[in-house]
């Protein structure tokens, strides 16, 4: 509340417009009521007309025909009395009073100024059954893999765009070159301006996947920084917690992506990584023959549904389906020439 207001307020001057202002900020909070009363006794203690003054003019009268009957007979010239002037009191008082008021207020506004702020909590998003979006306070997209969960400030107001992610997800990062966008995932960092790449961090294993951009991929240790790596496109690497320490990859998995694309590719790919890749796109609980596992499969599938992919399986290699409880599903057959 503008200063001016309130001392035309408590002086009884203020216009309409301006003592409504008042009274709707005295509204909002008891805060706003209880610093205004004590403005208010400030300026009544203050504006309080001093004592009534002793009458100086008179006890100089005094003194001075008590000075006249013991002093020498002798004539002297009498030394004029100037009495103090009421007036000149009265406004060294006014003048103390203003100071009072303006020191009052000046307390008012470094209160308001410098309240406590409430702390604002972060905001946590967690995916259930299914990949979800999120849409952060920059612009950035992230999306969730099935039961991750990302934690980051309800606005990024420092000087980092810092989010902490537990489980998986892929980033399409909002470019701020002033303000870079920083992934914490176990003990691994993540630092970009912005690009798009995904985050696995469902281990204590944790890989990066660039798809556009440059990344820096480091660990928290003094070891593990030591080992960071730059990744662009297409590029890959991981953290080896055992090791405390980040690898590069050969080749990016070609199906990292697939829980939020949904395509799969398979280029003469072993079945038991086919099973890997179905068990994390789909989050299932696909179990395989260990007469099956080098099998290879070359396909492509588009959004297409478990069991439309399961049956292709079954056909190619006349294998066996069999479901159990909890979701299990096991893959039966006796080799890739059957």
């Amino acid at each position: 509340m503008d200063e001016q207001r309130l001392s035309n307020f408590l002086a009884g001057e203020a216009s309409e417009a301006e003592a409504a202002a008042v009274r709707a900020w005295l509204a909002e909070s008891v805060a706003n009521r209880r610093d205004l009363d004590r403005l208010r006794r400030i300026w009544e203690a203050a504006a309080t007309p001093p004592p009534r003054p002793v009458d100086v003019d008179a006890a100089w009268q005094r003194v001075r025909g008590r000075m006249q009957t013991t002093a020498p007979t002798e004539t002297r010239p009498e030394t004029p009395v100037v009495p103090l002037n009421s007036a000149r009191r009265w406004t060294v008082w006014r003048v103390a009073a203003s100071v009072a008021v303006l020191l009052g207020l000046g307390w008012l506004g470094y209160r308001l100024a410098f309240q406590p702020v409430p702390a604002v909590p972060p905001v946590e998003v967690a995916a259930g059954n299914a990949p979800r979006e999120v849409t952060l306070p920059d612009g950035s997209r992230v999306t969730l893999n099935r039961a991750s969960r990302l934690r980051y400030a309800a606005e990024f107001g420092g000087e980092t765009r810092l989010v902490a992610l537990t489980g998986e997800a892929f980033f399409d990062v909002k470019r701020n070159a002033a303000k870079p966008f920083v992934i914490e995932a176990r003990n691994t960092e993540v630092r970009v301006l912005g690009t798009s790449f995904n985050v696995n961090a469902a281990t204590p294993d944790v890989t990066v996947t660039v798809a556009t951009g440059t990344v820096r991929f480091s660990g928290k240790t003094e070891k593990a920084r030591h080992s960071g790596v730059i990744l662009t496109k297409a590029e890959t690497a991981t953290f080896r917690a055992a090791a405390d320490t980040i690898l590069k990859g050969n080749r990016p998995n070609p199906n990292a992506l697939a829980y939020k694309t949904r395509v799969l590719l398979f280029e003469n790919t072993p079945l038991s990584e086919v099973v890997e890749a179905l068990n994390h796109t789909y989050g299932a609980n696909l179990t395989l023959a260990r007469a099956l596992r080098t099998c290879p499969l070359t396909a492509t599938f588009d959004n297409e549904p478990l069991d439309t992919i399961l049956g292709v399986l079954a056909d190619t290699y006349r294998l066996r389906i069999e479901r159990g409880p909890n979701g299990r599903i096991a893959i039966e057959g006796e080799g890739c020439g059957q």
